[in-house]
């Protein structure tokens, strides 16, 4: 058990979310935070997807963006406010390069004008960038867990939903899909 890496924080009035921390993360659940039974899932590594084949330099970092055209996921995105997060970190504002940029609506959409040409680079999960043959700059990572009421801990469904995850063959797939799936089925913690 991993009861020292979680916290439950407030409830919501009226009973209907509650907030639970885990590890540093937030989600917002249906039912009290006391009543959840947090489990890791996998995690997802978010980066730079860039075109390997082209005579332009390689891309090594989202400094690199402000002269290359690039892949942007749409205004309101979670990817976009994480890149302009990462943009404005490395002293670059989004602004710069949206003139220049291609919305795309997806990762997926992301990795294809990439590998089209249509784009030099862009933000996206690692598992698109693996699926088109592009290169890959890991730039932060993304974890997904999964919260199970309390009351349906002991449901056969839920025996099983976490039986599968925790299975060595299902990680070893998410694997080779590009996630992260080392702790996926464990129990993080009783609330």
């Amino acid at each position: 058990m991993m009861a020292s890496r979680c916290t439950a924080a407030g409830s919501a009035s009226g009973g209907s979310l509650s907030t639970v921390r885990i590890r540093g993360a937030s989600i917002a659940l249906p039912t009290p935070a006391d009543e959840v039974l947090p489990s890791t899932q996998l995690a997802s590594r978010r980066g730079l997807a860039a075109c390997c084949t082209r005579p332009a330099p390689r891309i090594r970092g989202v400094t690199e963006l402000g002269t290359r055209r690039v892949a942007l996921r749409e205004e309101g995105s979670g990817a976009r406010v994480q890149l302009a997060r990462l943009l404005r970190e490395a002293g670059l504002e989004l602004a710069q390069l949206v003139p220049h940029a291609l919305a795309c609506d997806s990762h997926f959409a992301v990795a294809q004008a990439v590998q089209l040409g249509a784009a030099d680079a862009g933000f996206a999960i690692r598992a698109v960038a693996i699926a088109f043959g592009l290169d890959f700059v890991p730039l932060v990572q993304e974890r997904f867990d999964l919260a199970v009421p309390a009351d349906l801990a002991d449901d056969p469904r839920t025996l099983r939903l976490l039986e599968v995850l925790a299975n060595r063959s299902f990680r070893r797939e998410l694997g080779e899909l590009g996630y992260d799936a080392e702790h996926s089925g464990e129990l993080l913690c009783e609330l």
